[in-house]
C-alpha cells in the first residue's frame, strides 16, 4: 500500500490537579521581551501553563505514534516553538486564516512517564480566564495538536506508520470531542516566570495517589462510580467497533471468503483487478475512435498508431474522456499536418489538365489545379 499525505489532528484530556514536570524555557526565548518587561504594557504577572501534549501509542484511528514520532515532535517544538488558541482554526480556514495566538509554547520536555510536556506563555485575556477558571475548578483541559505526516500501512502492527512529520499548531479544544480522557498524569497550570518550579510545599494536589493504579485496579462493579462523560465515551466507542466487525464481516461474505482468509488483501487483489479491467476497456476504446476519426493511413498504420500513442500519453481516466482526448489530439497543428501528409501520400500529387487555346495564348490561370481530397 502507497504512502498519502494525511492531515493529523491528535487530543489528549487532562485534569487539573496533580503533579508535574519542570520544563524549563528555551535559551532562545526572550522572556523580557514576550512579557513586555519594564515596558508601559509591561505583564506585571506572567501566566504559564505546563501541560502534557503528546503521548506514544496507537490512536483510536490506528495511527502509530512511536519513539521516532515523539523525538520529532520534540524537535520540532524547540525549533519552531509553536503558538496556540482556544479551538483549531476551521477546515475551511486552514489554508488562508492567521489569527492572533493565544498562546506560545516556550519550551518542551520527555518526562520520566514518556509524555512530551510543553510550557507555554499565555498572554492576557479571556484565554487565560478561561484556563484560570478551568484551575480553579479543577476541571479538565485538552491539548490538541495538527500537522501533516505520511502514512503508510503496517501489516505486522496493524497501523498507520507515520512519516515526514510537519508540527503546525497546538491548541486548547473542549475534552467533551477528544474521545476518550486518559488520566494517568495531571497538568499544572503554573503563575511563576518560565522555567522557575513552584516552591517546596505549594503543590495543590489533594492527593497523592496514582491514578493510573486506580484505574488498572477498577472492575466491572466500579463503572457506576466514573463519571458520565467517560462511561458514554466507552459506550460509543463500544458500539463503533461492534459495528465495525459487522461491515467487515459483510464485505467477507460478499466475496465468498472463509473465516481465515486475509479481507485486506482480497479487497486489494478485486481492487487491482478492476482498474486493470478499466485500463483495457480505455485503450480498446481508443484504438476505435481513432480509427473511426482517422481515415488516411499508409499500409503499416504509421499514422494511427502516432495518434494512439498521443492519447495513450494525455492519459484520459475514464472511457467516456477518451473520444475528447483524441479529438483534442487531432486538433493539435503539426498532428493536422502529419495526416495531411499522409493523404497526399495516398492520393498522389494534385492533377492538372491540358492548357486551354485561350490559357496558351497567355490569358489568366495557366491550369487548373484539382484539390486534393481529404
Amino acid at each position: 500500500m502507497n504512502k498519502e499525505r494525511v492531515r493529523i489532528q491528535e487530543s489528549v484530556v487532562w485534569e487539573f490537579s496533580g503533579s508535574y514536570p519542570d520544563v524549563p524555557t528555551l535559551e532562545i526565548v526572550d522572556l523580557d521581551e514576550l512579557t513586555k518587561r519594564g515596558k508601559p504594557d509591561e505583564d506585571t504577572d506572567p501566566f504559564f501553563m505546563t501541560m502534557p501534549v503528546m503521548k506514544i501509542g496507537i490512536s483510536l484511528n490506528r495511527r502509530n505514534y512511536d519513539a521516532n514520532f515523539r523525538a520529532e515532535f520534540l524537535r520540532q517544538m524547540h525549533a519552531k516553538r509553536p503558538i496556540g488558541n482556544q479551538g483549531h482554526i476551521p477546515d475551511y480556514e486552514i489554508d488562508s486564516a492567521y489569527p492572533p495566538s493565544d498562546f506560545n509554547w516556550v519550551g518542551a520536555i520527555i518526562a520520566d512517564d514518556g509524555m512530551v510536556w510543553g510550557k507555554a506563555y499565555v498572554k492576557p485575556g479571556e484565554t487565560r480566564e478561561h484556563i484560570r477558571r478551568r484551575k480553579a475548578t479543577r476541571s479538565q483541559e485538552c491539548i490538541s495538536y495538527m500537522g501533516w505526516a505520511d502514512q503508510e500501512w503496517n501489516e505486522s502492527i496493524q497501523a498507520w506508520q507515520l512519516s515526514n512529520f510537519v508540527l503546525e499548531k497546538i491548541d486548547l479544544a473542549p475534552p467533551e470531542r477528544a474521545g476518550l480522557p486518559d488520566l494517568a498524569v495531571v497538568p499544572k497550570v503554573t503563575s511563576e516566570m518560565a522555567g522557575q518550579a513552584d516552591p517546596p510545599g505549594t503543590d495543590e494536589s489533594e492527593e497523592d495517589m496514582n491514578r493510573e493504579e486506580i484505574i488498572k485496579a477498577m472492575t466491572a462493579a466500579d463503572v457506576a462510580l466514573m463519571p458520565a462523560g467517560v462511561v458514554e465515551t466507552i459506550q460509543a466507542q463500544a458500539r463503533g467497533g461492534v459495528a465495525e466487525i459487522g461491515q467487515v464481516q459483510a464485505v467477507r461474505e460478499a466475496l465468498g471468503l472463509d473465516g481465515q482468509a486475509d479481507v485486506v488483501k482480497a479487497v486489494e487483489t478485486l481492487r487491482d483487478a478492476v482498474a486493470q479491467q478499466a485500463k483495457a476497456a480505455i485503450g480498446a476504446e481508443i484504438i476505435r475512435v481513432v480509427g473511426e476519426l482517422v481515415k488516411a493511413d499508409d499500409e503499416a498504420g504509421t499514422a494511427k498508431a502516432t495518434v494512439i500513442e498521443l492519447v495513450q500519453a494525455s492519459a484520459p481516466e475514464t472511457v467516456e474522456g477518451v473520444r475528447p482526448a483524441v479529438e483534442a489530439v487531432l486538433g493539435r497543428e503539426h498532428v493536422k499536418a502529419m495526416l495531411q501528409a499522409y493523404v497526399q501520400a495516398e492520393m498522389g500529387p494534385a492533377q492538372r489538365r491540358p492548357l486551354g487555346q485561350h490559357q496558351a495564348n497567355g490569358g489568366d490561370n495557366p491550369y487548373v489545379t484539382i484539390p486534393a481530397v481529404e
